[in-house]
């Protein structure tokens, strides 16, 4: 667990600067693999990151990219602004990370969706909510024998203008956990 933080640390923060050159990648490789002890190597391109890593426990690979990646199993709304696309593979399969936006009042059908597609796909679903009167959370966790799914949900201020006006979204994390 400690080698996949950090991994995953400093290559949201290289993607978060834009970006890298290959000295500025050698030296975030260098500063992982004496913290971790394993072997690191990273790649940036107009695509995203890429991290791959090897050690004694085994090895994987990590992307973070601008869309939604190939092979993802949770199906999403019509209408939804992608935030973060991760992917990460290893001995035990491949998992996947993606955090969408969509419309605040799409709330209750977009977690009802969620619900009934995880039952439709063999998923036990524990479901939990809660809502007062500024905020609203729904987490839905799956298991299945190959694989843990879990849906996150918040109706969050997304801006503000100048004139007080607050604009609201869901937020929904999805989250596919391959468990080999």
């Amino acid at each position: 667990m400690k080698r996949i933080t950090l991994i995953v640390a400093f290559s949201l923060t290289l993607a978060a600067c834009g970006g890298a050159d290959d000295a500025a990648n050698s030296i975030v490789e260098q500063v992982v693999e004496q913290a971790s002890g394993d072997g690191v190597d990273i790649s940036t391109d107009d695509d995203g990151v890429s991290v791959s890593f090897e050690s004694e426990d085994g090895s994987g690979s990590a992307s973070f990219a601008e869309e939604l990646p190939d092979g993802f199993p949770f199906p999403v709304p019509d209408e939804y602004e992608l935030g973060v696309s991760m992917t990460f593979e290893d001995d035990n399969g491949t998992s996947y990370s993606v955090v969408i936006e969509i419309p605040a009042d799409d709330f209750d059908a977009v977690k009802e969706m969620y619900e009934s597609w995880m039952e439709s796909e063999g998923f036990t679903v524990d479901t939990t909510e809660l809502e007062d009167d500024t905020s609203k959370f729904a987490l839905m966790m799956g298991e299945r024998d190959d694989v843990s799914a879990g849906v996150s949900m918040s109706v969050e201020a997304i801006s503000n203008d100048d004139a007080g006006n607050i604009t609201y979204a869901t937020v929904v994390t999805l989250s596919w956990d391959a468990k080999g």
